[in-house]
């Protein structure tokens, strides 16, 4: 058994090192948003310029966009004739604008998916801090978008906002949307209409950031993952596969496990790792399906400790905790915002390095090369930082979903993963996502509010690079997709159900007692946490802290011997989950089935003899 375990840890390493580089190439990644209107390049000592924008999203995601925009003269012989704006991609119909006098006339021209609009203006106003003011209207499709179970609603960073005086946006969403799961960043003021909730932003607010908001309590995902195991060596190993696995933040149901797992056991990380016996020279084909919810608030049913919080300080390979460079750049970093924000300002986003096979550079490479980084950089980086400021800190492999045109092509030919990393906050005693990358891309904050769009494959927090997520487990040579995912429609989740295997004695003797064991299995879809056992003899009762699906949990059983020969037919009873299981035993005793009648046989034998002796005698 050992020499088999030491080939299982020996095969499981050297599959990994074959897979990881796979990981760090295909980073997901968000593009940049392009600005939804390019303000004209006026000078700033002519006019002042200040917009109040609605967005009036329609219960079918088309938006209704009006700007109100002011003039303000700032020299006497100058004065506003025509005003020229650019609508980004995602163009516009029904344009219109309107000033004192009536509609103004509009020019159109359509470039390169850019929409250009001249305005001549009806009314001339002249003279110092004189203001012209004048409306525009237009609606656009694309700004809001029904993925899955939920509305997301994303309103890019303004250009040049700092050269307008004043700038207010009003998102307005329907009351038919689902509840508000994450808007970033807050709002400045909320309200509600008779058919609208109203979120009003100021300029501060939006100086830095876009505005997304999710609207829905969780997304759902169908999942169909094949991992390709193969076995070169002349012995039988074990090797242990990860399965995406139960969080706060996502709970999975699994469909189907083929072939089934000897075991699924949960590792310190948290990971469901399934367990398999390939004979020598073996390939075995798994193939997990099942469905992931990911929610927007932590659940309760899933309780983290913070025990044994000290290994996620701790350095490891790609995270340089104790180099002098790094303690000194984290010497005045206190908290997980600072650390964070500083991710954002060290590294830049290399588009073109996800496109080919890059080998993962780790923080303190990340450092030296800073516009080389994506997301495997961006977590390495905030993952050290956060460690030798103290601060728990681990990294997150998995499947993030996005719609951007630019990703599609790869979609379509690898499967692609996504890094980002969590800390450990002590006053929620929660760990809590974080996504630097999708910020550096995106211009959203991914610090404060994290979205329902990012699906766990792996955690790696004692170790930097293993288990080694779905997605990592190829054939050579292979072209084909592991990884199929689509969005889901949750039904409810079915009950887990729950099997005893009792591994005890038919039979056995009173006075000597007898030891055994209770194989209790879970049959799926989920895992049970926290489940109670209660027992008719010793242990009496017990916690189960997490059984995944097809995981298996041994309960050691002792039945003590007694001098008190007490005999004939009992039973051992387990009761979990509303279940109850039972196994017949019969006990028999030493004493009343062997001694005694032995003891009796030889009292009758010697009261005979005697009784013959005296007969011969007379």
């Amino acid at each position: 058994m050992a020499s088999k375990t030491q080939n299982s840890k020996l095969k499981t390493q050297s599959y990994n090192l074959k897979v990881k580089t796979f990981l760090f190439i295909f980073c997901f990644f968000v593009s940049h948003i392009t600005y939804h209107i390019s303000h004209p390049a006026f000078a700033a000592d002519e006019f002042a310029v200040a917009y109040d924008t609605t967005y009036e999203i329609q219960p079918n995601g088309s938006a209704k966009v009006v700007s109100d925009i002011a003039l303000t003269n700032k020299l006497s012989n100058v004065y506003a004739t025509e005003y020229n704006l650019v609508i980004e991609k995602g163009g516009a119909t029904n344009i219109g604008a309107w000033d004192s006098q009536g509609e103004i006339k509009t020019k159109l021209e359509e470039q390169n998916g850019q929409i250009k609009i001249n305005l001549k203006f009806n009314e001339q106003v002249v003279g110092v801090d004189k203001t012209l003011r004048f409306t525009l209207k237009y609606e656009q499709e694309g700004l809001a978008k029904k993925t899955g179970q939920i509305w997301q609603v994303i309103l890019p960073q303004q250009t040049d906002l700092q050269k307008l005086v004043d700038y207010r946006l009003t998102l307005k969403v329907p009351k038919s949307f689902p509840t508000l799961s994450l808007i970033s960043p807050l709002p400045s003021q909320e309200a509600t209409t008779n058919n609208f909730y109203q979120y009003s932003f100021s300029k501060k607010i939006l100086q830095q950031k876009g505005i997304v908001a999710v609207f829905g309590q969780s997304q759902v995902f169908d999942f169909r993952l094949t991992y390709h195991l193969a076995n070169p060596k002349r012995e039988a190993v074990f090797t242990k596969i990860a399965l995406p696995p139960t969080t706060s933040w996502q709970t999975i149901s699994y469909f189907g496990l083929e072939p089934k797992p000897e075991n699924v056991e949960v590792d310190e990380d948290g990971n469901w790792l399934a367990v398999y016996t390939l004979s020598p020279k073996e390939k075995k084909e798994v193939i997990a399906q099942g469905q992931v919810q990911i929610y927007a608030e932590p659940q309760p049913f899933f309780k983290q400790e913070d025990l044994g919080l000290e290994k996620y300080l701790v350095a490891q390979e790609f995270w340089e905790v104790n180099h002098p460079e790094i303690q000194k750049i984290v010497a005045d970093l206190k908290t997980a915002e600072q650390i964070y924000n500083l991710t954002l300002q060290k590294l830049a986003y290399d588009f073109e390095k996800v496109k080919a096979r890059q080998t993962r550079m780790g923080a303190l490479k990340s450092l030296d090369q800073p516009q080389k980084a994506i997301c495997m950089e961006f977590t390495d980086l905030f993952v050290t930082l956060a460690r030798t400021a103290g601060i728990p800190a681990r990294e997150l492999n998995g499947f993030a979903y996005t719609d951007n045109p630019k990703l599609k092509p790869l979609s379509q030919e690898a499967d692609i993963l996504h890094s980002w990393p969590e800390y450990w906050d002590r006053e929620k005693n929660l760990w809590i996502q974080v996504d630097p990358t999708w910020e550096k891309t995106s211009g959203i904050d991914y610090f404060h509010k994290f979205d329902l769009s990012h699906f766990v494959f792996a955690i790696h927090g004692l170790n930097s690079q293993y288990p080694a997520p779905a997605g990592s487990y190829k054939k050579e040579g292979q072209e084909q997709k592991d990884i199929e995912i689509d969005f889901g429609a949750f039904e409810g989740v079915k009950p887990s159900r729950l099997t005893a295997q009792f591994v005890l004695p038919k039979t056995y003797l009173v006075e000597r007692g007898t030891t055994g064991k209770i194989i209790l299995e879970n049959l799926g879809p989920t895992a049970f946490y926290n489940l109670p056992v209660e027992l008719s003899l010793e242990p009496q009762s017990l916690n189960i802290k997490a059984l995944p699906p097809f995981g298996k949990r041994e309960i050691p059983i002792r039945i003590s011997g007694s001098w008190w020969p007490k005999t004939g037919e009992s039973k051992v009873e387990l009761f979990a989950n509303n279940q109850n299981f039972s196994y017949n035993m019969m006990a028999n005793s030493l004493v009343l089935n062997f001694i005694f009648p032995a003891l009796g046989g030889i009292a009758l034998g010697g009261s005979l003899l005697v009784f013959i002796l005296k007969i011969r005698k007379k």
